[in-house]
């Protein structure tokens, strides 16, 4: 269960009061006032942790792990998600990255003994 369902649950148990406040008149809800809607947020977020509201971000795939370590927490790459070989694509695509940012050596087509460069001397 997300953070989001828990909210829901809290405020289905909290439609008793909502009742008796006299908000629901045969079976319609009134207007809530805009206190009472900033209360129920401000009590949706009281009753969550800081681990529950990171382990919604890592599910979603926000996260600081940039090696691929929390790939197998992201919702839609489990087993029967809609993106199940998402993480195999990920990581592809990270590869490919990492390939494309290494460094690059200048290549000198005029290098040879004669000009004094030369790439093969051996290093001793």
């Amino acid at each position: 269960m997300g953070w989001g369902d828990q909210a829901i649950v809290k405020q289905i148990e909290s439609d008793d009061e909502t009742v008796a406040l006299g908000l629901i008149v045969q079976n319609n809800p009134r207007a809530f006032a805009a206190d009472v809607y900033l209360q129920w947020i401000y009590e949706a977020w009281q009753s969550l942790t800081k681990e529950m509201i990171a382990s919604s971000f890592e599910t979603c795939g926000i996260t600081n792990a940039l090696d691929g370590s929390e790939d197998d927490s992201i919702h839609c790459f489990k087993q029967h998600g809609p993106a199940s070989n998402g993480r195999i694509l990920l990581q592809q695509a990270r590869e490919d990255a990492d390939v494309e940012m290494l460094p690059l050596k200048e290549i000198d087509e005029y290098e040879d003994q004669e000009n004094g460069y030369e790439s093969d001397v051996s290093i001793e």
